[in-house]
């Protein structure tokens, strides 16, 4: 199984953090398909931290990925991490994946690139003659926000969107998790907080989806 985190080409929605707590969860492979070379940073927190090293690959040409992503099976799940911009390599994960996630802040700055994404989402439908569908996650929310009509017109009004039901609110446990390389779904300290409940609801979802 691969599922792929991409969408919007602001930094800062969080697609490397959500990437990082699902293969945590998964138990998945990480590849890292971004310029930006987040998951570098993340490995170079948890050298510090003393955490156990990432399952992460590195490919930086066609060959390399393709190679990469062969490797999936139905019990060895790939979860690739893909920055915002559109590029060969980052086509060649979107068709391959079985299910793409992007991670979406609730702003109309964010929503208008959600809408060049699903551009090159339909370009890939067509060329490689299959429906792709990009599953829209509710990422860094504001805790108290509960309108999300912006969020249900998109998914409803453009074909290759669908809208996760699970929501991650903005909470600090996540940038401090980060800041050893960690998920929170790791730390025995957020054991029974908020931010590990989200993160297993989307992780309970996305093996429904996947069937898992």
């Amino acid at each position: 199984m691969i599922i792929v985190l991409g969408g919007s080409a602001k930094g800062g929605v969080g697609k490397t953090t959500t990437a990082a707590s699902i293969a945590h969860l998964l138990r998945a492979k990480l590849v890292e398909n971004d310029i930006r070379g987040q998951l570098k940073c993340i490995e170079n927190f948890r050298v510090h931290s003393e955490l156990e090293k990432l399952d992460v690959e590195y490919p930086t040409n066609k060959a390399e990925l393709i190679k990469v992503l062969e490797k999936s099976t139905e019990d060895n799940c790939i979860v690739v991490d893909c920055g915002g911009y559109d590029s060969n390599l980052i086509r060649i994960a979107l068709a391959a994946a079985d299910l793409i996630i992007a991670p979406c802040k609730n702003s109309t700055l964010e929503h208008s690139s959600l809408l060049e994404f699903h551009s090159a989402i339909a370009e890939i439908s067509t060329n490689i003659t299959r429906q792709i569908d990009v599953h829209i996650l509710r990422n860094r929310i504001h805790p108290l926000t509960t309108n999300f009509e912006d969020f249900e017109y998109i998914s409803t009004e453009f074909e290759h969107f669908k809208l996760l039901n699970s929501i991650i609110r903005h909470r600090s446990d996540f940038e401090k998790a980060m800041e050893k390389g960690a998920s929170v779904t790791e730390l025995k300290k957020y054991k029974h907080e908020k931010s590990t409940k989200e993160i297993k609801a989307l992780v309970a979802e996305i093996k429904v989806l996947i069937n898992l």
